[in-house]
């Protein structure tokens, strides 16, 4: 009985918390003082946040215990500025992707598929998500280019595809919470052994040519990122991708360059094969292509 008095109990405070939310979304859309230029943003925003939240519970709910906390106003302030329910995955270091299907939302947390049901309330929910993808990038996507690949404001790989191009809403994102590793880091994950490592650091030091290929998810660009970072400071480098995966924060001579597809009339096509003619006309010791090849 105490059992099911806790469960309930959780379920009513998840329901006033998405209840409360919501009430503060559409004061917010009512009202344009709430969102001036003195409070938009997390910081200023978060005491008026406070203060609303607790209006709306004492108004709503006035015999109910639920309080106003860090957790609720995190979440409120993710879904008003950030990315919404998305947030605490991108931020969980266990999670390696997160996949959205319509509503429906996927996480793959240690390697295992975790399926979370219905997250969103609807689509426009979901739409609301993209949109701010879309408007932190300054790429397009609409039904004349129903797809976008870009990264996260955090450098999450991001793919979307939308009707009429698919079915459903799919949108993709390969969360990056391992670009610190070192190979000595991945020799004890198992990637590879003591013999193949020392022939990995001599590559990179006698200035070989290396391909990386494997299947999804194998860790090529995790292998890519901690390899780049043997590259001795003293080498200028560029790097031509597709979308950016690769990481040398702190190297004193890296130029990144990256391609772009024709989304409007007015945009010019940037392909890696122009990227590598302009790159010709640089000095560089060390060029890091990442391509994405399907069979």
């Amino acid at each position: 009985m105490l059992k099911d008095r806790m469960i309930k109990n959780i379920d009513a405070d998840t329901r006033i918390k998405r209840e409360l939310i919501d009430m503060v979304k559409t004061s917010i859309k009512k009202d344009d003082n709430l969102t001036s230029n003195v409070f938009f943003n997390r910081k200023n925003f978060k005491d008026k946040l406070y203060i609303l939240l607790s209006k709306k519970l004492q108004m709503e709910y006035p015999d109910n215990s639920y309080q106003v906390d860090d957790d609720l106003l995190n979440l409120t302030l993710a879904e008003i500025f950030g990315l919404g329910v998305l947030e605490k995955h991108l931020q969980d270091e266990k999670v390696t992707d997160i996949f959205i299907q319509d509503t429906e939302m996927i996480v793959i947390r240690n390697g295992i598929k975790e399926y979370l049901g219905e997250v969103f309330k609807c689509l426009d929910d979901v739409y609301l998500i993209i949109d701010r993808i879309k408007n932190h990038t300054g790429k397009t996507i609409d039904q004349r280019t129903p797809f976008l690949n870009t990264e996260l404001y955090e450098g999450s790989r991001c793919s979307i595809v939308i009707p009429p191009a698919s079915d459903r809403v799919y949108i993709s994102i390969r969360v990056f919470n391992c670009i610190d590793f070192k190979l000595e880091d991945l020799l004890k994950l198992g990637m590879f052994d003591q013999k193949e490592m020392d022939l990995l650091n001599k590559f990179v030091a006698d200035q070989k040519n290396i391909l990386i290929v494997g299947a999804m998810g194998s860790g090529k660009t995790t292998l890519l990122n901690t390899m780049a970072k043997l590259i001795p400071e003293n080498e200028f480098i560029s790097i031509i991708q597709d979308v950016p995966e690769i990481r040398l924060e702190g190297h004193p001579y890296v130029r990144l360059l990256g391609t772009r597809s024709k989304s409007r009339e007015v945009d010019n096509e940037i392909t890696q094969d122009k990227l590598l003619f302009e790159t010709l006309r640089m000095k560089a010791e060390t060029m890091v292509f990442q391509l994405q090849l399907y069979s």
